[in-house]
């Protein structure tokens, strides 16, 4: 046996550690320092025998600790090749990873700021934030520590996934360690500025920096970096590479994780929340915090699925019918355009936020999944007769198996779902019918490809919804009601008619298929005729259908032309798209100017009215905003269109307008909570206290709870002067979600005489809103008379956030 491992033979095996750590023990005297080489193993196995590698790199240690690193990194080594060879599916893995991102979400809504199960307030926003925002940001961060500890570990993608997933469990960690050692109810948020950035990544292991990281966030981080350096140094024994792997993960954690919203606000040379908060396309925050991520999570999906089989983005990208590909594209623009034509009124400033940009990218990547989906999927079920045909599909060709192409189909499905959701419901539903018309063309029981016009006409529903999609940007939930009706005639018919010549290419592999198209019915020669026939008359009929007989001038050409091009023996596929392509735009020019002009429909216009309000209430020009939602009311009897219109009110300064307007909300929807928040809001700002105690009342009796209206109670009560009564209540309303309730229970214990410090600092530890609480405060005192209380007040809300618009604005009035 060989006295020294380093330089063993592969096949040389040894007894226990222990043995080797005594043969180690001959000197190697350097710097009159005792140190030990060893070799970090290759093998474990149960008897504790280590087998050694041709080539081993020796490392250096202090022989104090040789006895305990050897056996502990031998143990480790072990354990994680038991997680990489762990044998669980895609789809079980899948359910873990969205079992432990609801977790978190879950622990963040009920532990954190929100202090409720839902995190938000809105069931709608609650959806997104679960399973858009919050989960896209675990599947950016999820994908990107695996990508990256792949390429510096050097190890197979797909072992790396199943490790990091074990792990995955770690992102339990910010709300449980917040709750648990520092009381919980802090604020998990993003880095608002780039400067910012800077600051917190060189002051972010400094335990006692004050920044925006909470203590659980903190951990979280440097667990995640410590398990990168083991695993590197495990897998590689490179300690420098294992470190810059963890430098690498650090910073894509926190620039492109925690602060890509801010790069890009940066990158417009606007404010963050100019961006996040002003409306556009995409009205809710949630919705383009949710884009972002989304975006980071499907390049590192795509960079991931990348290095586990390139073969599968070839399958993607080339071989499921590219040059179909952009017809359906087009037909989504299609949409879109029709929608920038109706409804661009209501969006005033359209295109001067950078999110209805990225709204239009999430539009066309998702009519792009749903496609590649519906292609694989068809592959999949036609497999037996392509491969008895010799058609080249990506499964015929070998680049993937069965099994990955349904994995691959459901998730670019799934992708495309995440796409859609993200524009809103409306979008998400119509992607649904897109993906379900792609499913019944191929799939038994209905397969509805085997029927003759049958399978053409769901292939011109497929094209209708995608334009659905893209008219859903502008219209919303109004998508299907309003879009111009004789166009959708006109696409059906037009797209029915003439997509029966495709199946001139594949009359025999149809026939074995059992698919009964035009061709198989009637022969080729008969079917050339009547497919041809068909898509130009088509042709000729859609002019017509859209009442614009002057397109005929387009029309009748481009049908004698492709009636030509259908007799020939020879189909043209990539001349047919380009024709179609032409006379799709030279009706176009004559059908715009009629579509520009028409007159707008009832629901275009409520639609309008409510968009343009939103639009101008965001941009914080109320007079305009009120007058579009007072004719909102006029067209729909909606709860949120009346208490819209009295916030705009009441920004206005029309005072009487607003509590008009609240009365009434309050008479037609009794059980509507946020009517009674804002109104007590309202009382509180015109200085009634008895009347927010009566609005309270009511909303009570009626089972209509908010901790709001425990705050506004509390300020009712403090003006009667029952201050006892009102730090009951802040605390109460603190206890129940609302922490600027501790800001306002510190502020009247203080005027009582009694200040608590306590109630102050906790606030701040959980990152409440003082400008949801002081301003309150300050208006009281001003209006009580002590105007040199109110200016310490008001300067101590100035200390807390010196950007406060509501001290500034006390600022200018009691100086």
């Amino acid at each position: 046996m060989a006295s020294d491992p380093v330089s063993a033979s592969p096949t040389t095996s040894y007894p226990p550690s222990s043995s080797i750590l005594a043969k180690s023990l001959r000197m190697n005297l350097a710097s009159s320092a005792i140190r030990i080489r060893f070799f970090i193993p290759t093998n474990y196995n149960e008897k504790s025998r280590f087998v050694a590698r041709p080539r081993v790199r020796a490392l250096n240690c202090s022989g104090a600790w040789s006895w305990i690193i050897i056996p502990a990194m031998a143990s480790v080594k072990g354990f994680i090749a038991g997680l990489e060879e762990r044998g669980f599916g895609v789809f079980s893995g899948f359910l873990t990873f969205t079992g432990i991102a609801v977790l978190r979400a879950v622990l963040e809504g009920a532990l954190e700021n929100a202090r409720i199960l839902t995190v938000q307030a809105s069931e709608w926003q609650s959806l997104l934030f679960v399973f858009l925002h919050l989960y896209m940001f675990f599947a950016a961060s999820y994908l990107g520590i695996t990508v990256f500890l792949s390429l510096f570990a050097r190890e197979r993608i797909a072992r790396v996934a199943r490790a990091v997933l074990s792990f995955f469990w770690i992102i339990l960690l910010p709300p449980l360690v917040d709750a648990l050692f520092f009381g919980g109810g802090m604020k998990l948020t993003y880095l608002p500025e780039v400067k910012e950035v800077w600051m917190t990544a060189l002051a972010y292991f400094n335990p006692f920096s004050q920044i925006r990281i909470t203590p659980g966030m903190r951990a979280e981080t440097y667990l995640v970096l410590l398990g990168s350096i083991i695993y590197i140094t495990i897998k590689t024994r490179n300690i420098l590479r294992a470190l810059a792997g963890a430098l690498v993960i650090y910073a894509y954690m926190l620039f492109v994780l925690g602060s890509f919203p801010a790069f890009i606000a940066w990158a417009c040379h606007t404010d963050f929340q100019a961006i996040f908060k002003t409306g556009g396309l995409l009205l809710l925050d949630t919705q383009k915090y949710g884009l972002v991520n989304l975006l980071l999570s499907t390049v590192m999906a795509g960079i991931a699925i990348g290095m586990w089989k390139p073969a599968a983005l070839k399958a993607v990208f080339v071989m499921t019918r590219p040059k179909k590909l952009p017809f359906y594209i087009v037909m989504a623009l299609v949409g879109f355009g029709v929608g920038n034509t109706l409804f661009s009124f209501a969006y005033p400033r359209l295109w001067a936020n950078p999110f209805d940009w990225f709204a239009v990218l999430g539009m066309l990547l998702a009519v792009l999944f749903a496609y590649w989906s519906s292609t694989i999927l068809n592959d999949l079920l036609d497999l037996p007769v392509d491969r008895a045909n010799g058609k080249i599909t990506p499964l015929t060709a070998g680049l993937l198996n069965e099994g990955e192409a349904r994995a691959l189909a459901a998730g670019l499905a799934v992708a495309g779902g995440f796409w859609a959701i993200s524009l809103g419901w409306p979008s998400f539903l119509i992607y649904a019918v897109m993906l379900f018309l792609g499913f019944v063309y191929s799939a038994p029981p209905l397969r509805l490809k085997a029927l003759p016009l049958v399978a053409t006409f769901n292939l011109a529903a497929c094209a209708l919804f995608a334009s659905y999609l893209g008219f859903s940007l502008f219209a919303k939930e109004k998508a299907i009601t309003v879009f111009p009706g004789e166009l959708a005639a006109a696409f059906l018919l037009g797209i029915t008619c003439s997509f029966t010549l495709k199946d001139k290419t594949d009359v025999e592999g149809d026939r074995q298929g059992g698919i009964r198209t035009l061709f198989v019915l009637f022969g080729t020669r008969a079917g050339t005729w009547i497919t041809s026939t068909l898509a130009g008359l088509s042709f000729v009929a859609m002019p017509l259908i859209l009442g614009v007989p002057a397109a005929l001038s387009v029309g009748v050409p481009a049908a004698a032309l492709l009636f030509w091009l259908g007799m020939a023996k020879r189909y043209r596929e990539g001349l047919m798209w380009l024709l179609t392509l032409a006379y799709a735009l030279g009706v176009a020019w004559f059908y715009y100017p009629k579509l520009r002009s028409r007159a707008p429909s009832p629901d275009i216009l409520y639609f309008g009215e409510l968009m343009q309000g939103e639009q101008y209430y965001r941009q914080k020009r109320y007079d305009l905003s009120l007058n579009h939602y007072l004719r909102a009311i006029d067209y729909s009897d909606d709860p949120t269109n009346y208490t819209r219109a009295a916030k705009a009110a009441g920004e206005s300064r029309r005072f009487d307008l607003a509590e008009a307007l609240h009365k009434r909300c309050e008479e037609n929807f009794p059980t509507y909570t946020q009517g009674y928040t804002l109104h007590a809001r309202l009382a509180y700002s015109l200085g009634k206290p008895d009347e927010i105690a009566a609005i309270s009342r009511r909303a009570f009796e009626l089972g209509c709870y908010n901790p709001e209206l425990l705050k506004f109670l509390g300020l009712a009560r403090l003006w009667r002067g029952e201050g006892s009564e009102a730090v009951r209540l802040f605390l109460a309303a603190a206890q129940s979600g609302s922490h600027e309730g501790l800001f306002l229970a510190y502020l009247t214990s203080r005027e009582m005489g009694q200040p608590s410090l306590s109630y102050r600092d906790r606030a701040q530890r959980l990152r409440a809103d003082p400008d949801e609480a002081y301003p309150y405060f300050v208006y009281y005192l001003f209006k009580k008379g002590e105007v040199e209380k109110a200016k310490a007040v008001n300067r101590e809300l100035l200390f807390l956030n010196p950007t406060s618009e509501m001290g500034l604005a006390f600022q200018g009035i009691i100086r």
